[in-house]
């Protein structure tokens, strides 16, 4: 049976690159750039207009990528009220919105992308989630400044598949869409700052995005209720702190002075991509931001920066269920095999002395590789199928898991191979670990009625053993080999292969 993954890992892989990206443009046209490049060359649609808010509060079509007939659309605007009621009469696809057939007046800006490019249905079988993507659909991410007020909206047409989105793109697009709002809201805010004193001082206070004001000491002089809010805190337990006080910034304080003393005067960086935000009373908590400074010198004072500090807590939580998903088996909960490779390879290096772990780089811990095989799982399959297959393998997975300690790394290999990378204080206890395997599936085995095939199940276990400096691939073909001697072998179901040179 293969493997099957929720979430295509290089395409996360890609969409987190460009996300990165997003945090360093020099201007609003270059994150949009930035974000239409995404939804095209990443999530899959070949049209994307980008709406974004201007002075006056309409939303103005300021980017396009895809078919010639899309650069009409440009310059053409919509008041906020027209795009929330579009949203509103749309089908909610969590923060994603669906038209199947909106009403559009002159005053929209709309125009249909060769509509004969989606004209013949999709050749490929449609699943229970997807249809065949029509002329008229059209599929909009809202990019909210606060609720019921937009930044923006992402207009996506032409999907390559032919196909309304699945799952994963729309978790892409929801994801994708966050990223994008904060970081056209920074934008704005950056320009805001840089206006005059007044204005300035009207949009600080009543931003929605999380900003401090520092002096040239990186002492707080001001800060605005959006802040306020994200930090749980109180004006006075603010004001006077350093920037250090309520952020867990990398590096040294001494690091973070100099790449704010080497800003030129309106010049911006990012201090942080992602730290902890300190609690204003020390409590434990879990919440993450990016700190974004830039440089604004007052007449008076001297160089002075304005923090921008962004949640990203949400966000953080996602992505961590993303790369959780993208590492482990669907049906199992165990880890993938590329996973396995990843731990393997780092186990197989000698770690330096300041990140060594002691229960994995001990030089006195006997590390090794166990490759489990199921015995008797074909006959399984093949009389009662493959549903009854797939719960045979995670009962085996729940056994396995049950046997091994937290340190332990399990992974289904493929199919109905598993490996179990472990560490333990001598040889012995490796090979004892290898026979409670056995005798685990065994118990699952003699559990079933009588008759069933599922009684003659049974796993075996080859064993090697490395220190580190070690090669990985020489380290699972000696498990295999060893592996191969346990199958053969009528009477016993562990091997061991000789210790690595």
């Amino acid at each position: 049976m293969a493997d099957r993954v929720s979430l295509d890992r290089e395409q996360l892989g890609r969409l987190m690159a460009i996300v990165q990206e997003l945090g360093v443009g020099e201007d609003l046209d270059d994150i949009l750039q930035h974000v239409a490049a995404a939804v095209v060359d990443v999530i899959g649609f070949d049209a994307v207009a980008v709406n974004v808010v201007t002075r006056s509060g309409d939303l103005e079509v300021r980017t396009v990528v895809g078919p010639p007939e899309l650069e009409t659309l440009l310059g053409g605007a919509l008041p906020q009220d027209g795009w929330l009621a579009l949203l509103d009469a749309s089908e909610q696809w969590g923060e994603l919105r669906f038209c199947r057939s909106p009403v559009l007046d002159d005053s929209v800006p709309h125009v249909d992308p060769r509509p004969d490019r989606l004209s013949t249905p999709a050749v490929s079988p449609v699943g229970l989630d997807v249809e065949p993507w029509q002329p008229e659909f059209a599929l909009l991410v809202p990019l909210w400044r606060a609720p019921r007020e937009l930044l923006g909206v992402i207009s996506v047409d032409l999907p390559r598949t032919g196909l309304t989105p699945d799952f994963q793109q729309r978790a892409l697009l929801e994801l994708f869409g966050t990223q994008a709002a904060a970081a056209i809201a920074r934008v704005h805010a950056f320009d805001l700052a840089s206006g005059k004193a007044s204005l300035y001082r009207a949009a600080f206070v009543a931003s929605p995005a999380p900003t401090l004001v520092l002096d040239a000491h990186l002492f707080v002089t001001d800060v605005n209720a959006a802040f306020l809010d994200l930090a749980e805190a109180l004006e006075d337990e603010v004001l006077g702190r350093t920037l250090a006080d309520l952020v867990i910034l990398p590096g040294s304080d001494i690091e973070q002075t100099t790449a704010l003393d080497a800003l030129g005067v309106n010049e911006s960086t990012i201090l942080a991509e992602e730290c902890a935000l300190r609690h204003p009373r020390g409590h434990a908590w879990d919440r993450w931001v990016q700190v974004t400074a830039r440089r604004v010198d007052d007449a008076t004072t001297g160089p002075n920066y304005v923090c921008l500090v962004g949640d990203r807590t949400a966000v953080r939580q996602r992505m961590d269920e993303l790369r959780k998903r993208a590492e482990r088996d669907d049906l199992t909960g165990l880890y993938l095999r590329a996973a396995g490779m990843n731990e393997l390879a780092a186990r197989c290096q000698p770690a330096a002395a300041d990140t060594a772990d002691p229960d994995v780089h001990d030089p006195a811990v006997t590390q090794a590789v166990l490759y489990c095989d199921l015995d008797g799982f074909k006959q399984v399959n093949d009389a009662d199928g493959h549903r009854a297959g797939d719960e045979v393998l995670a009962a085996v997975a729940r056994c396995l898991t049950a046997a091994a300690e937290p340190s332990d790394i399990l992974c289904r290999w493929g199919g109905d191979e598993f490996v179990l990378i472990a560490s333990r204080t001598t040889m012995g206890e490796i090979v004892d670990l290898a026979n409670e395997l056995v005798s685990a599936v065994r118990t699952l085995a003699a559990a079933a009625p009588p008759g069933e095939p599922v009684r003659a199940l049974g796993v075996s276990v080859g064993i090697a053993e490395f220190t580190p400096p070690a090669d990985p691939t020489a380290v699972l073909e000696a498990a295999d080999a060893a592996l191969y001697r346990a199958k053969t072998d009528a009477h016993q179901r562990v091997h061991v292969h000789a210790p690595l040179p």
